[in-house]
C-alpha cells in the first residue's frame, strides 16, 4: 500500500518559532495562509514535500 505524498508548510517569526503550520494533501495545490495575526516583520517560510525543501523569505 503507497501513502499519498504530502506537503509541510511551516512559517517561522525571525526568533525562530514556529507561527503557522500546515499540511496540504496530494490534491492540494494551494494555500492561503492569513497574516492578520502575525507581527510586522521577516518571516521565513518552509515548504518540504519529503523530496525538496523550499526556504523564502516574506515581509509583513
Amino acid at each position: 500500500m503507497t501513502t499519498s505524498p504530502t506537503t509541510q508548510i511551516a512559517v517561522y517569526n525571525s526568533t525562530g518559532q514556529i507561527v503557522y503550520k500546515s499540511t496540504l494533501n496530494n490534491h492540494q495545490n494551494t494555500c492561503s495562509i492569513d497574516t492578520q495575526q502575525l507581527t510586522n516583520g521577516l518571516y521565513m517560510v518552509q515548504i518540504s514535500n519529503g523530496q525538496t525543501n523550499s526556504v523564502a523569505k516574506i515581509v509583513k
